[in-house]
């Protein structure tokens, strides 16, 4: 038996090897295929636990770079963000890691994507501002403005100049004053004022 085991070691070791090997390659592939769509090749893939799992060169080019980009994405980590601001000329896309490998699934992927124009600028955002103004207050409008252009929570009360705690108090009087109870809903929103189609129910 021991001698079964030493023969089929090799075997053993060279499946696994090869399987990790897929999986990285896989990852990879994912990973510039998720940056590409988003016309960029700066692209971060982490566990669901944080751990780096991937990086491009263009992205670890833009950590030295950008000294705002690793403290920024670390703050947003228990946040369910699909953008996320880093300056004014670049943001985070952000999405959920889909492989069907219970041991990658739930991480997450990070494109870097330069903007054309300041996100704190949204015509769009400050127009929907405008819609609901007789429900919001200015600190609110203001609150929604930078929810819009990607700011999380704790860069929210930074650029403002208020506790964290205090943004807190503010979002849900925002979700209570229209009628909604997550952030999902509040871009729903968005959407249906400029007359997209939404499953939100009225």
């Amino acid at each position: 038996m021991v001698r079964l085991l030493r023969d089929l070691y090799p075997l053993i070791l060279g499946l696994q090897e090869a399987h990790l090997s897929y999986i990285a390659n896989t990852l990879e592939m994912n990973a510039r295929t998720t940056a590409a769509s988003y016309g960029s090749e700066a692209v971060l893939v982490v566990s669901a636990k944080g751990k780096r799992l991937f990086s491009s060169n263009e992205w670890d080019k833009a950590e030295a770079d950008l000294p705002r980009l690793m403290p920024a994405l670390h703050a947003s980590w228990n946040e369910d963000l699909t953008l996320l601001s880093i300056d004014d000329r670049h943001a985070l896309a952000i999405q959920s890691l889909q492989l069907g490998q219970p041991t990658l699934d739930g991480g997450r992927i990070y494109v870097l994507r330069k903007l054309s124009e300041p996100p704190n600028g949204s015509n769009i955002a400050a127009d929907l501002v405008c819609f609901y103004f007789n429900k919001l207050t200015k600190r609110e409008g203001e609150i929604v403005k930078l929810i819009f252009a990607g700011y999380p929570t704790q860069s929210i009360a930074e650029k403002l100049g208020i506790s964290l705690g205090t943004v807190k108090n503010h979002r849900n009087s925002i979700y209570e004053k229209l009628d909604i109870t997550a952030e999902r809903e509040l871009f729903l929103l968005l959407l249906g004022h400029l007359g997209y189609p939404t499953s939100r129910a009225t």
